[in-house]
Protein backbone atom coordinates (compact mmCIF):
# COMPACT_ATOMS: atom_id res chain seq x y z
CA UNK A 1 0.00 0.00 0.00
CA UNK A 2 2.63 2.21 0.73
CA UNK A 3 4.24 1.76 -2.63
CA UNK A 4 1.26 2.29 -4.00
CA UNK A 5 0.17 5.56 -2.57
CA UNK A 6 3.74 7.30 -2.87
CA UNK A 7 3.81 6.04 -6.96
CA UNK A 8 -0.32 7.25 -6.78
CA UNK A 9 1.06 10.96 -5.90
CA UNK A 10 4.44 11.26 -8.26
CA UNK A 11 1.67 10.03 -11.13
CA UNK A 12 -0.74 13.00 -10.61
CA UNK A 13 1.68 15.42 -10.33
CA UNK A 14 3.85 14.31 -13.20
CA UNK A 15 1.02 14.06 -15.37
CA UNK A 16 -0.60 17.64 -14.32
CA UNK A 17 2.76 19.67 -14.43
CA UNK A 18 5.32 17.64 -16.45
CA UNK A 19 9.69 16.76 -15.30
CA UNK A 20 9.96 20.07 -12.85
CA UNK A 21 13.39 21.02 -12.38
CA UNK A 22 13.48 20.91 -8.48
CA UNK A 23 16.07 23.99 -8.89
CA UNK A 24 13.42 26.68 -9.83
CA UNK A 25 11.85 26.26 -6.07
CA UNK A 26 14.50 28.71 -4.54
CA UNK A 27 11.52 31.01 -3.42
CA UNK A 28 8.86 28.50 -2.31
CA UNK A 29 9.95 30.23 1.48
CA UNK A 30 8.99 33.97 0.24
CA UNK A 31 5.96 33.13 -1.26
CA UNK A 32 4.13 30.91 1.20
CA UNK A 33 3.79 30.89 5.16
CA UNK A 34 2.99 28.43 7.38
CA UNK A 35 1.79 29.23 10.76
CA UNK A 36 0.76 27.56 13.86
CA UNK A 37 -2.94 28.20 15.62
CA UNK A 38 -4.09 27.99 19.03
CA UNK A 39 -6.56 25.45 17.63
CA UNK A 40 -4.79 22.44 17.14
CA UNK A 41 -4.47 23.54 13.32
CA UNK A 42 -1.98 25.00 11.05
CA UNK A 43 -2.36 27.94 8.28
CA UNK A 44 -0.60 27.70 4.95
CA UNK A 45 -1.01 30.75 2.60
CA UNK A 46 0.73 31.16 -1.17
CA UNK A 47 0.22 34.68 -2.01
CA UNK A 48 0.87 33.85 -5.90
CA UNK A 49 -1.66 31.54 -5.78
CA UNK A 50 -4.32 33.35 -3.92
CA UNK A 51 -4.69 30.17 -1.74
CA UNK A 52 -5.01 29.80 1.98
CA UNK A 53 -6.28 27.50 4.29
CA UNK A 54 -6.08 25.75 7.71
CA UNK A 55 -5.71 21.99 8.15
CA UNK A 56 -4.97 19.53 11.50
CA UNK A 57 -1.32 20.01 13.30
CA UNK A 58 -1.38 15.95 13.27
CA UNK A 59 -0.48 16.14 9.45
CA UNK A 60 2.94 18.32 9.85
CA UNK A 61 4.39 19.71 7.04
CA UNK A 62 4.32 18.88 3.49
CA UNK A 63 6.79 16.25 2.63
CA UNK A 64 9.62 17.70 0.86
CA UNK A 65 9.77 16.06 -2.07
CA UNK A 66 5.94 16.62 -3.13
CA UNK A 67 6.54 20.53 -1.68
CA UNK A 68 6.67 22.99 -4.48
CA UNK A 69 5.57 26.50 -5.54
CA UNK A 70 6.26 28.48 -8.77
CA UNK A 71 5.65 32.17 -8.69
CA UNK A 72 2.61 33.09 -10.70
CA UNK A 73 2.12 29.39 -12.30
CA UNK A 74 2.02 26.39 -9.85
CA UNK A 75 1.60 25.13 -6.46
CA UNK A 76 1.79 21.90 -4.96
CA UNK A 77 2.45 20.36 -1.31
CA UNK A 78 1.22 16.80 -0.37
CA UNK A 79 1.20 15.00 2.87
CA UNK A 80 1.90 11.43 3.47
CA UNK A 81 0.86 9.06 6.91
CA UNK A 82 2.32 5.62 6.87
CA UNK A 83 -0.04 4.83 10.08
CA UNK A 84 1.19 1.35 9.78
CA UNK A 85 2.09 -1.21 7.52
CA UNK A 86 -0.75 -1.93 6.02
CA UNK A 87 -2.77 1.32 5.73
CA UNK A 88 -1.27 5.29 4.38
CA UNK A 89 -2.96 8.23 3.56
CA UNK A 90 -2.63 10.81 1.54
CA UNK A 91 -3.27 14.84 1.30
CA UNK A 92 -2.86 16.81 -1.74
CA UNK A 93 -3.41 20.63 -2.30
CA UNK A 94 -2.78 22.35 -6.08
CA UNK A 95 -3.20 25.36 -6.96
CA UNK A 96 -2.28 25.98 -11.12
CA UNK A 97 -2.07 28.62 -13.46
CA UNK A 98 -4.52 27.33 -16.45
CA UNK A 99 -2.98 29.70 -18.91
CA UNK A 100 0.28 28.33 -18.35
CA UNK A 101 0.30 24.88 -16.78
CA UNK A 102 4.09 22.74 -16.70
CA UNK A 103 4.63 21.23 -20.03
CA UNK A 104 2.56 17.94 -20.54
CA UNK A 105 -0.54 18.86 -19.72
CA UNK A 106 -0.62 22.49 -22.03
CA UNK A 107 -3.27 24.74 -21.37
CA UNK A 108 -6.78 24.27 -20.43
CA UNK A 109 -8.60 27.19 -22.05
CA UNK A 110 -11.14 26.87 -19.82
CA UNK A 111 -14.70 28.96 -19.10
CA UNK A 112 -16.24 27.02 -16.59
CA UNK A 113 -15.78 24.81 -13.61
CA UNK A 114 -17.31 21.95 -15.87
CA UNK A 115 -14.63 22.88 -18.49
CA UNK A 116 -12.25 22.79 -15.50
CA UNK A 117 -13.39 19.11 -14.03
CA UNK A 118 -12.62 17.63 -18.25
CA UNK A 119 -9.44 18.90 -18.66
CA UNK A 120 -8.61 17.52 -14.88
CA UNK A 121 -10.15 13.93 -15.67
CA UNK A 122 -8.82 13.69 -19.10
CA UNK A 123 -5.32 14.04 -17.39
CA UNK A 124 -5.37 11.55 -14.44
CA UNK A 125 -4.25 8.24 -15.40
CA UNK A 126 -3.90 4.86 -13.57
CA UNK A 127 -7.55 5.56 -12.59
CA UNK A 128 -10.80 4.06 -12.60
CA UNK A 129 -13.87 6.72 -12.08
CA UNK A 130 -16.62 5.86 -9.38
CA UNK A 131 -18.58 8.56 -9.24
CA UNK A 132 -19.08 13.04 -9.32
CA UNK A 133 -20.87 15.66 -8.03
CA UNK A 134 -21.38 19.18 -8.03
CA UNK A 135 -20.25 20.73 -4.01
CA UNK A 136 -18.96 23.90 -2.62
CA UNK A 137 -16.12 24.96 -0.44
CA UNK A 138 -14.92 27.66 1.41
CA UNK A 139 -16.53 30.75 1.58
CA UNK A 140 -19.36 29.24 -0.49
CA UNK A 141 -17.29 28.71 -3.77
CA UNK A 142 -18.36 26.03 -6.35
CA UNK A 143 -16.23 22.77 -6.24
CA UNK A 144 -16.51 19.25 -8.35
CA UNK A 145 -16.20 16.42 -6.28
CA UNK A 146 -14.79 13.11 -8.49
CA UNK A 147 -13.91 9.94 -6.64
CA UNK A 148 -11.78 7.62 -8.04
CA UNK A 149 -10.21 4.29 -7.01
CA UNK A 150 -6.22 3.57 -8.53
CA UNK A 151 -5.07 0.42 -10.80
CA UNK A 152 -1.74 -0.57 -11.19
CA UNK A 153 0.56 -0.75 -14.70
CA UNK A 154 -1.44 -3.99 -15.99
CA UNK A 155 -4.98 -2.17 -15.17
CA UNK A 156 -5.60 -4.04 -12.21
CA UNK A 157 -7.85 -2.11 -9.69
CA UNK A 158 -6.02 -1.29 -6.00
CA UNK A 159 -6.82 -0.73 -2.57
CA UNK A 160 -6.46 3.14 -2.87
CA UNK A 161 -9.66 5.43 -3.08
CA UNK A 162 -9.42 8.81 -3.89
CA UNK A 163 -11.29 11.81 -3.18
CA UNK A 164 -10.68 14.86 -6.01
CA UNK A 165 -12.32 18.38 -4.84
CA UNK A 166 -12.01 20.55 -7.69
CA UNK A 167 -12.51 24.47 -7.73
CA UNK A 168 -12.05 27.14 -10.63
CA UNK A 169 -11.65 31.07 -10.05
CA UNK A 170 -9.92 33.28 -12.44
CA UNK A 171 -7.35 31.70 -14.39
CA UNK A 172 -6.50 29.48 -11.23
CA UNK A 173 -7.70 25.30 -11.04
CA UNK A 174 -7.48 24.33 -7.21
CA UNK A 175 -7.08 20.62 -6.64
CA UNK A 176 -7.57 19.06 -3.27
CA UNK A 177 -7.24 15.30 -3.05
CA UNK A 178 -7.65 12.56 0.35
CA UNK A 179 -6.19 9.09 -0.41
CA UNK A 180 -6.63 6.00 1.44
CA UNK A 181 -7.43 2.64 2.11
CA UNK A 182 -10.42 1.31 0.12
CA UNK A 183 -11.04 -0.67 3.34
CA UNK A 184 -13.31 0.27 6.46
CA UNK A 185 -10.55 2.35 7.58
CA UNK A 186 -10.90 4.97 4.20
CA UNK A 187 -12.24 7.81 7.03
CA UNK A 188 -9.62 7.98 9.12
CA UNK A 189 -8.83 11.35 8.28
CA UNK A 190 -11.37 12.62 6.13
CA UNK A 191 -13.57 14.94 9.00
CA UNK A 192 -9.84 16.56 9.17
CA UNK A 193 -9.83 16.65 5.55
CA UNK A 194 -13.39 18.15 5.15
CA UNK A 195 -12.67 20.86 7.52
CA UNK A 196 -9.71 22.29 5.58
CA UNK A 197 -12.38 22.39 2.73
CA UNK A 198 -14.55 24.54 4.64
CA UNK A 199 -11.32 26.75 5.62
CA UNK A 200 -10.46 27.91 2.11
CA UNK A 201 -10.01 30.99 0.27
CA UNK A 202 -9.17 31.94 -2.77
CA UNK A 203 -7.95 35.42 -3.50
CA UNK A 204 -6.27 37.44 -6.06
CA UNK A 205 -2.48 36.09 -6.82
CA UNK A 206 -0.47 38.94 -5.32
CA UNK A 207 2.07 40.04 -7.71
CA UNK A 208 5.53 38.79 -7.35
CA UNK A 209 7.74 41.03 -5.27
CA UNK A 210 11.15 41.25 -5.18
CA UNK A 211 13.43 38.43 -3.28
CA UNK A 212 14.22 41.82 -0.57
CA UNK A 213 10.68 42.67 0.24
CA UNK A 214 8.83 40.51 2.56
Amino acid sequence: MNNTLLLALVGVCGVLFGLIDHNGFAQIKQSSTFENNTDGMKYFENRYTGLSFTYPSEWGNPADDFYMCVPENVCDLSWIKFDDSINSFGFQVRAVNLNKPFQSSGPCNCDTLKDFAAWYYKHIKENVFINDNQTSIGKNYSAWQIETKSINSIGEVVGLTKLNILSFKDNFGYMFSYMGPTDGDFDRYLDGFKNMLKSVQLNPPRAKAPSFIE
